[in-house]
């Protein structure tokens, strides 16, 4: 099993495990804890990454600001795709904040590919998770859900 798997059945079990049965619950909630230092650890390193361009998205988001329109829909600042001479105007003023943060960039694209390649390694721990049978699934079950704990053979 890789690390990507693990992270796939993380997310499922988080859009999951708050619908059907008392035992379908259950179980996802004991899957949930055996894999949580796992998916902890792989959360802290993309978190350590995201954090190298914080600054960047700081300035890069002052400039959107200074463009653009508050979107309520949305509850941030936004540039209309069609109003080209805004679009035009950010481009060219993100150019220097991308040239004041390409060092950052550069570290974040590396360790990015990085995080990327571990995420394609094998684990190190072997999991052996409790089945779940079929009846006990709520029909609101989503297919890649499904497909995801029947991969993992939590569902017989």
């Amino acid at each position: 099993m890789k690390k990507e798997d693990i992270v796939k059945l993380w997310k499922a079990i988080q859009t999951e495990k708050v619908k059907g049965t008392v035992k379908f619950r259950y179980s996802l909630l004991k899957i949930e804890n055996d894999i949580k230092n796992e998916i902890e650890a792989l959360e802290g390193v993309e978190k350590d990454i995201n954090d190298i361009l914080e600054p960047f998205y700081a300035e890069r988001g002052e400039l959107i600001k200074s463009i653009g329109i508050f979107d309520e829909s949305k509850n941030t600042y936004v540039i209309n795709p069609k109003e080209t001479e805004k679009v035009t105007e950010f481009n060219e003023k993100i150019k220097p904040i991308q040239e004041k943060y390409k060092t950052e960039i550069e570290e974040y694209e590396n360790k990015y590919r990085e995080y990327i390649e571990v995420l394609k390694e094998e684990l190190d721990t072997e999991f052996k998770f409790k089945e779940i049978s079929l009846n006990n699934c709520p029909d609101s079950l989503e297919t890649e859900s499904l497909e995801i704990f029947m991969k993992f053979k939590i569902i017989k």
